[in-house]
């Protein structure tokens, strides 16, 4: 499928229903094929504006979702009728994809507690569920090759990282 971008501010949001997303990501997973999907929102392209690198991550990307509201509207003042397309909500997709199929899942992020209720939460809604890592989001840059080993031996199809903007897409 080809992308069907435009853009705002300078970085391409990809124009796309909530359902063909999904299933592009679904296509991509079934193809053994990398993606890396940024929910973007006000906060990220300002955040972008000040950070050249961070800036690159985002024109780089495999997927660029409209998430903000504030995206939605800059977009609809373009004459753009994009609808909104949560991370949260994609993410939850794509987990519920990982059961019924049985791909692992890794995430990392939030404090210690949050992280283990949010893998309990997971687990009993989503039937099948394999969370093969976990990692709460407190360690410093001097840790990151060794969590990137850690993924990479416990092998998860999925990566979520709520480590926080743009730290998270760093470390993708």
């Amino acid at each position: 499928m080809e992308r069907n971008l435009k853009k705002l501010r300078g970085y391409n949001i990809d124009i796309i229903t909530y359902n063909d997303a999904l299933s592009l990501i679904r296509q991509k997973m079934n193809g053994n094929e990398g993606m890396h999907i940024i929910t973007i929102n006000p906060e990220i392209i300002e955040q972008a504006e000040k950070d050249n690198d961070y800036s690159e991550i985002i024109k780089k990307s495999s997927l660029v979702l409209a998430d903000g509201i504030g995206i939605k509207i800059a977009l609809k003042l373009k004459n753009i009728n994009q609808e909104r397309i949560a991370g949260v909500d994609i993410a939850k997709d794509i987990l519920k994809y990982c059961g019924e199929n049985g791909l692992s899942a890794a995430l990392i992020g939030a404090k210690e507690e949050v992280i283990n209720k949010a893998e309990e939460n997971l687990k009993n809604e989503i039937k099948n569920l394999n969370i093969c890592y976990k990692r709460n989001g407190y360690f410093n840059k001097d840790e990151e090759n060794e969590k990137i080993k850690e993924i990479k031996k416990s092998n998860p199809r999925v990566i979520l990282a709520a480590l926080g903007v743009p730290k998270q897409d760093f470390f993708i």
